[in-house]
């Protein structure tokens, strides 16, 4: 865990150098100074077919790992910043519930959080796609953070994260000592363990450019650092190193769409 967070914080230099200052990017939320921050069941959008074919099933048991995973690790990088989470472990698979459900976090009035969870933000992240090619899986993920007092967005990323992995001269895959290490603790494939840490991985760069919380002594210290793209992609390759580029909405979504 602490050498992926140093490769990381890299990236989050890295990729920052060219973008806007965080005062720009995140003057709504410098603004509000939220504290306390719900994280809302995860939204699985991805496609999925209802089949009794046993590798199916197989592959959505491995959907529900990585997207388990994926809401157990977003408190990690919140909690460094200093904001005080309330986790929420729900998967909200497609379906007319959970698109209402959805879209009324998204736009709707969320002062029933303030009032009765004392909650200063919601935190609403959606797994938009999901496409497994075996040597470059990728996932698509939107994170949204809304303020519960105004509604407004304190901040809105679209990620394209993906693994490039090297397979040895019979086909065979090579992954990462982490990932077997995952598999190990997960009881997980080494397929489904690498996707579990593309997930961890950009939930903690997303969070992580987050400003720290009014409580920390770095509250304001970080104004005039570049902030991360809006969209961007995300690669992890076989040498546990984390490329980021920025990307636009258009690119964004002809990969995940098309």
């Amino acid at each position: 865990m602490t050498r992926f967070l140093a490769i990381v914080f890299a990236a989050l230099l890295l990729a920052a150098c060219s973008g806007e200052k965080k005062y720009v990017r995140y003057a709504a939320l410098y603004e509000e100074a939220p504290h306390s921050i719900v994280i809302s069941p995860l939204f699985d959008l991805s496609t999925r077919k209802t089949d009794a074919d046993s590798a199916l099933r197989a592959q959505y048991a491995n959907r529900d790992a990585v997207s388990r995973f994926f809401v157990n690790t977003l408190p990690i990088g919140l909690q460094q910043r200093g904001y005080h989470t309330r986790p929420n472990d729900t998967i909200l698979l497609p379906g007319i519930g959970s698109a209402k459900r959805l879209k009324a976090l998204q736009s709707g009035d969320l002062t029933r959080f303030c009032s009765q969870m004392d909650a200063d933000a919601v935190l609403i992240t959606t797994l938009l796609a999901w496409k497994d090619k075996r040597t470059e899986p990728a996932l698509f993920v939107e994170y949204q953070l809304r303020s519960t007092k105004s509604g407004r967005d304190l901040m809105h990323t679209w990620v394209k994260i993906s693994r490039t992995i090297d397979t040895t001269y019979k086909g065979e895959l090579i992954p990462l000592l982490e990932e077997i290490a995952l598999a190990d603790s997960l009881h997980v494939s080494i397929e489904c363990a690498m996707r579990c840490l593309m997930v961890q991985q950009a939930n903690i760069f997303v969070t992580q450019d987050l400003p720290f919380t009014t409580k920390s002594y770095h509250f304001k210290k970080d104004l005039y650092l570049p902030a991360i793209q809006q969209y961007f992609n995300a690669t992890i390759s076989n040498e546990g190193a984390l490329l980021v580029t920025p990307s636009t909405m258009e690119e964004f979504e002809n990969d995940c769409f098309l």
